[in-house]
Formats: C-alpha cells, sequence, structure tokens
C-alpha cells in the first residue's frame, strides 16, 4: 500500500446522490472501480508519450493522506449509545468483510447489513439500547441511543461460520419472542430512498415505473424471490404506466440463487428445489407482463441466473462498467430461469452455450456487441439512473410503444406453452444436479470459503479463448477471479 511510483490518481467522493450511504466493499466495487478506469486511460496515456510516474513524496505538503494501521476490531466496537447513524457508518465500514463484532440478544456476532430507520416504532419508549424491538423480512431492529434505531439484516457467528440473514443466525427461541414490525408501502416517492430496512420498493413517474430490488450481495433467497413475484403481481394490477423498468439494486443487479440460505437449510437439496422455482416464478412473470414494455436496467454486476431474469425483460441496459457472469458452471448447475429460451434468442445456440459453461466474465461492451445487452447508456454508475429515466420516459412516449405491446401480447398466447416446455425441461436436469454431491460439495466449498472453492483457479488463471464473433483474447483479473466464483453456477453443453 502506498509503496512506489504513482502513475495516476482519481478522486472521488464518498456519499451517493442516491440510496444510503455505501460500505466498504460497495465503494470498491463501484466508485473505486470508476476511479481506477480513469486512471487506467491516465497510464495509457503517459505509456504512449513517454511520462514518468511521480515518486511518492510524503515531504510535499500537497500529498494528503497516508499508509495507516490495519483497521481491528477493537477500533469497530460499538457503544450502543450512539445515534444509529454513527453505528451505521461504523458497520459499514466493515461490511462485506470481515463485519463489525457486537453482542445480541445476549450473544456475539459480526454484524452486517445497516439500515437506519427513520421512523422507530412505539415499542422504542419502553426499551434500552442493544434491546432487539423486532423483525422484518429476516432483519432485526435493535434500539440506539438518542431513540434512534438501526436494522440489521445480516449476522455472522464467527468467521468460520457463513452469513444469513439475521432472524435464521439468531436462536430461534429469541427470534419466536420478537415482534413482526408492519411492512412498509411498496411505493415510494420518485427518486426517494426507503427511511427503513426495505429491499423491495419502487417508483412511479410519467407513466414510468421504476421497481428496485436491492438484495444484500445480489443473493435472492426463496423468501425474497416470492415477495419479488408479489411485488410484480402488485404493479401488474395497481399500476397504469406503459413501461417497467427492473432497476435490481444498487450493488449488484441480482446474483440468482441464495446459496448460504440453501447452505444453513436442514435439507439443502430440497431448499435449492424451492429457490430454483421461486426465481423462475419471478422470471416467468417478467417474459408474460404483455401490460408495459419491460427493461432491465444494470446499475450493478449481475451474475447467472441474475443475467437470466434480466435478459427476460423487453429491453436491457447497462452502463460501461458493468460486468455480468452468465456462467452456471462454478457450482456444476445446468442452469434455469428459463435460459434455454431467452439466452439463444438473444445471442444464438453457439454462444450462449459458450456462455453458460465458461467461468469468463462479459463486459458490458462485450455484451452489447455478442447481443446479450441492448445498449450502453453511461460510462459509470455517475449518470445512468439520470439517462435511464430519460430513455424510460422516451420509450413510454413513443410511437413503437404500442407496437411492442401488441406483439406481447400476442407472444404471450403463443409462446406460453413454448416457454413452460423451456422450464420443465430445465428443472429435469437442475433437479438432478440437486441430488449430485459434485453439487452440495461445490456450494459447501464457496460458502465457506474452503479450498475446494479455489479449484477452478487454474481455469480461470488461462488465457481467455476467442468467443464466437469476439476478437482477440486477454487474461482475467485477480477480480475477475474472484467475482467469478461469486457468482454461480452452469451447466454442461446446451
Amino acid at each position: 500500500m502506498d509503496a512506489g511510483p504513482i502513475w495516476a490518481t482519481s478522486n472521488f467522493r464518498i456519499r451517493r446522490s442516491l440510496g444510503e450511504s455505501p460500505t466498504k466493499s460497495s465503494l470498491y466495487r463501484i466508485e473505486c472501480v470508476d476511479a481506477a478506469m480513469r486512471c487506467i486511460d491516465e497510464v495509457l496515456h503517459k505509456v504512449k508519450h513517454n511520462i514518468a510516474p511521480r515518486p511518492l513524496d510524503y515531504s510535499n505538503p500537497s500529498v494528503r493522506g497516508c499508509l495507516r494501521p490495519k483497521l481491528m476490531q477493537a477500533d469497530r466496537r460499538l457503544n450502543w449509545e450512539l445515534p444509529a447513524e454513527e453505528l451505521a457508518r461504523i458497520i459499514r465500514a466493515g461490511d462485506s468483510q470481515p463485519g463489525t463484532l457486537s453482542v445480541v440478544a445476549n450473544e456475539k456476532f459480526l454484524l452486517f447489513g445497516a439500515h437506519v430507520e427513520s421512523n422507530p416504532p412505539p415499542a422504542i419508549s419502553g426499551s434500552r439500547p442493544m434491546d432487539v424491538l423486532g423483525q422484518r423480512d429476516g432483519a432485526v431492529l435493535i434500539r440506539c441511543g438518542f431513540g434512534t434505531a438501526l436494522w440489521i439484516s445480516h449476522l455472522k457467528k464467527n468467521v468460520k461460520s457463513i452469513k444469513l440473514p439475521a432472524t435464521s443466525a439468531l436462536p430461534t427461541q429469541v427470534v419466536s419472542t420478537l415482534p413482526l414490525l408492519s411492512p412498509p408501502a411498496l411505493e415510494i416517492p420518485f427518486k426517494a430512498w426507503p427511511g427503513t430496512f426495505q429491499e423491495i420498493f419502487y417508483w412511479n413517474h410519467n407513466d414510468v415505473t421504476y421497481l428496485w430490488f436491492d438484495f444484500y450481495n445480489g443473493a435472492m433467497s426463496t423468501d425474497q424471490c416470492r415477495r419479488l413475484s408479489a411485488a410484480l403481481d402488485h404493479i401488474d394490477e395497481a399500476s397504469k404506466s406503459k413501461v417497467l423498468v427492473l432497476m435490481g439494486g444498487v450493488n449488484y443487479f441480482s446474483n440468482g440463487i441464495h446459496l448460504n440460505t440453501i447452505e444453513a437449510a436442514d435439507d439443502p437439496a430440497h431448499e435449492s428445489w424451492e429457490n430454483i422455482n421461486a426465481i423462475d416464478d419471478v422470471v416467468r412473470r417478467i417474459l408474460a407482463c404483455s401490460k408495459r414494455v419491460t427493461v432491465s436496467a444494470m446499475l450493478g454486476n449481475a451474475g447467472a441466473g441474475g443475467v437470466m431474469a434480466a435478459i427476460a425483460a423487453d429491453v436491457v441496459w447497462a452502463h460501461r462498467n458493468v460486468v455480468l457472469h452468465p456462467s452456471y458452471k462454478p457450482m456444476e448447475l445446468y442452469g434455469s430461469e428459463y435460459w434455454t429460451y431467452s439466452l439463444p434468442k438473444r445471442v444464438g445456440v453457439e454462444v450462449a452455450g459458450e456462455l453458460v459453461t465458461s467461468t469468463e466474465p462479459v463486459s458490458a461492451s462485450q455484451a452489447k456487441r455478442m447481443g446479450l445487452i441492448d445498449e450502453v447508456l453511461a460510462p459509470s454508475t455517475v449518470g445512468f439512473v439520470e439517462s435511464v429515466i430519460e430513455r424510460a420516459e422516451k420509450l413510454s412516449r413513443g410511437t413503437q410503444w404500442s407496437g411492442m405491446v401488441e406483439a406481447k401480447e400476442r407472444a404471450v398466447v403463443e409462446l406460453k406453452g413454448r416457454w413452460k416446455q423451456h422450464r420443465d425441461d430445465e428443472l429435469v436436469k437442475m433437479k438432478a444436479c440437486f441430488e449430485s454431491e459434485v453439487y452440495h460439495q461445490k456450494r459447501r466449498d464457496f460458502v465457506y470459503k474452503s479450498a475446494g472453492s479455489l479449484s477452478c483457479q487454474a481455469e480461470l488463471n488461462r488465457p481467455l479463448p476467442k468467443r464466437s464473433g469476439e476478437p482477440g483474447a486477454g487474461v482475467v483479473t485477480e477480480d475477475q477471479q474472484r467475482d467469478s466464483r461469486s457468482f454461480r453456477f452452469p451447466m454442461e453443453a446446451c
């Protein structure tokens, strides 16, 4: 750190105009990536013009910052007498790794997923800091100082255990005593952000509905998928909009099924089956949405079933720094989410087979060239949401809208049986996968970060092969290697 000559620097803001304050890993994933891409352009310019890097000179008064010691858990200690916002900042500084150690319901846990509650429940008046006030959608609400409260979405028992929704990590006897707090309304004001823990919400504005499903790390459990399906049904009935934009989350669009909750289940094979059927139900609703044009707007990266959910929409937009991992290979799964219909339709059978059986990531530019997505709207996250809003409203007003909807109405009638056949065929293969010890071992290796999860390292380090229609080859970066292990689950051949 801070060693050697400096080729380029780029500053960025920590606070965002959209969403809550970022976590440490979120800063690396979004703002640092955007800054790094700017630095790469600067470095290439300097190399081309023989401009030497500058040495690091701490004696120069214009040099800001310095090398600091490693942050330890003692430095992250939580004082629950502090206001919720202050505690949230401390927890976010250790999220998604290593977490912040504290006591919840008289047991020590590593804490993740901090969300400030802007409207604490009446029960807070008779409570004390550290008291657990209630639960909602897997998260727990904890009393903080000055009459404030903080949601914690995920807990981890220790460094060797796996990160789980808080109510799954806490003892059953504790969770059973926690009141269920009422869910907030799905619709919130345009360009606002929930003042509470709320994974699913939407905006309505100028004939466009923007649906957010901001799940921690992009993984979608059975329960989350079912709630997302219910939200799609609600919008279908309640909204008169002409365009539905699927926004996903700020950090990830979606990464498919939730391997951690599957691993923690009493019967992982059964939970795998429930989870894949629940996400298939989400994708079916996207495919069959005939009242409005559907758009996937990928602010964050996506993997496996998350990619397939995105391409089920009529139109797919991304920004230049989005990375897609369409593969199901790391978990040795065949894949579902109607990929056998949607993917060949976009990229052809040959490329579809390569995408789902390779561990190679796909950049937004590559995805655009091969037809996996339709447009790259912005060079980075900056300005992307504004571009999405502008384009979505233009689409709702455009002359092509009625033709697109009429074509969709015909397709739903003509293709409903075909879609069912694709799903049934995929699930037959997936059921066999879920009964395979290979899948269970790979999932265990992955969620526990054991040596087996690195078994594809040699494959990831090899030079990338030329893909159909793609010139040249490349080398997978260390970050891409981590990402491609993170999300998911491929198949054999199409």
